[in-house]
């Protein structure tokens, strides 16, 4: 128990510090004045972690908690009310409601939150950090910026929770059901365990490739054009480098004379995957990470370095602005969601019809769809013995080498013919690279 309270006080600190700097940051650099800075938000974190726990864990009554409360709201009033008084062309609300967010961020910690209060730390330092930036963004809003707003609201926080999160196979829909079963040729069985249409697993998707496009127009408009690309490449990476790239590709359409840095953004959001599959396999099977280790270190590295070539070779700080006819694009997401089930259906028909030993060609059908879930199975059935440790890493490599070429495919046929070129090359020499690495690390 001593343990715990001595870890809340310390995260509590440290989260209250987070936001205390950002605000300790704007005060100098802005010299103006505020009810507080570094030391106050940490000790109002401290406050609610202490608060919290004498409330929960020691009287174990919720009142002292609210009387705590209600001291520091009036607290935060008084102290509103005074500086007000000195500068009053300078204070907004923004530092004492943020201080009432470190308050239940304290709070959050003392009943054990921990992943919550953390979020929400980076989210109000994200805010108040961007907050020059959003109001910049906001005052320079047109009305097809708000319309796209709208619209990417309705498909995601309306359409998408309403959807059936269960898997659905071919017979469970009434009349393709009934005409595949009026063939007389199809198994039944078979159509049975074809269960790989999930609708808010499909409808996420859109959801995602839209977003991907909609969240890099906000960072170009507020970063300007190559950072907010790169920026939005590494969060793709650790999200979907699929579906980053079939929106960059929609985007370098669109917009052709940003193609070197969409390139870039793609490449990044590539090479971030090889480090994403080895925390995977690092998490499920251990004793399988040295065998792919250096191979995917070499390609996330090698894929890095390419984009870093491209980028400073093909600057384009000449570009200020541009024109984007919409920051919504969802009839080609929507394309890209209908050819993503039909992958996953081929991926499924063949694990079922080859089982494993055809575990080389599921890896490579089930690379196209989605790497992390073939690297997933295959770490497991390693781990239990159900394959061989250098078949698990063959086809880990191949999941991840298909999953490069589908990506490169998909640059050349929807993005813009120096976008498909410049991406095709970049993933070639990432997957001769790790290739070469594969076959020195195996045999050698």
């Amino acid at each position: 128990m001593i343990d715990n309270i001595f870890f809340g006080l310390i995260l509590s600190a440290l989260l209250g510090a987070l936001v205390g700097v950002e605000r300790e940051i704007r005060l100098q650099k802005e010299k103006i004045t505020d009810f507080a800075g570094f030391r106050t938000y940490t000790l109002i974190s401290v406050l609610g972690f202490l608060l919290g726990f004498l409330a929960f864990d020691i009287f174990e009554n919720s009142y002292f908690l609210l009387t705590g409360i209600f001291g520091i709201f009036m607290a935060i009033i008084f102290a509103y009310r005074a500086v007000t008084k000195m500068s009053p062309t300078s204070v907004s609300l923004i530092s004492e409601v943020s201080a009432i967010v470190v308050f239940i961020i304290g709070v959050l910690v003392s009943i054990s939150y921990y992943y919550f209060a953390i979020f929400l730390s980076i989210l109000l330092t994200g805010t108040l950090f961007l907050g020059n930036a959003f109001h910049s963004f906001a005052k320079h809003l047109k009305q097809k910026e708000m319309y796209a707003t709208l619209k990417f609201a309705i498909i995601s926080l309306i359409i998408l929770p309403i959807l059936p999160n269960e898997n659905y196979s071919p017979l469970d829909f009434p009349i393709i059901g009934d005409i595949l079963l009026s063939f007389n040729i199809f198994d039944p069985t078979l159509l049975e365990s074809l269960d790989i249409f999930n609708f808010f697993y499909i409808w996420l998707m859109v959801v995602l490739i839209s977003g991907i496009g909609y969240f890099g127009y906000i960072m170009m408009k507020l970063f300007g054009t190559e950072k907010g690309i790169l920026f939005t490449g590494f969060l793709g990476g650790l999200m979907s480098s699929t579906a980053l790239t079939s929106s960059f590709a929609i985007e370098s359409r669109k917009l052709s004379y940003l193609s070197s840095p969409l390139i870039v953004g793609t490449v990044i959001a590539s090479s971030i995957m090889f480090f994403r599959i080895i925390v995977e396999v690092a998490i499920i099977n251990p004793s399988l990470l040295p065998n792919i280790l250096l191979v995917f270190l070499i390609m996330g590295f090698s894929g890095i370095l390419i984009a870093v070539f491209i980028f400073k070779r093909k600057r384009l700080n000449h570009v200020k602005k541009f024109n984007l006819k919409s920051p919504f694009a969802f009839w080609p997401a929507f394309k890209f969601g209908i050819f993503f089930v039909f992958i996953l259906f081929l991926a499924k028909l063949f694990s079922i019809l080859f089982g494993d030993s055809g575990i080389y060609l599921v890896a490579f059908f089930s690379g196209l769809a989605d790497v992390d879930a073939i690297t997933i199975t295959l770490s497991t059935l390693s781990a239990e013995g159900s394959i061989s440790q250098l078949a698990a890493t063959i086809g880990i490599m191949i999941a991840a080498v298909t999953n490069t070429i589908f990506k490169g495919a998909i640059a050349f046929y929807l993005g813009s013919k120096e976008f498909g070129k410049g991406v095709m090359i970049a993933f070639g020499s990432i997957i001769l690279i790790g290739i070469i690495s594969l076959i020195l690390t195996l045999f050698l």
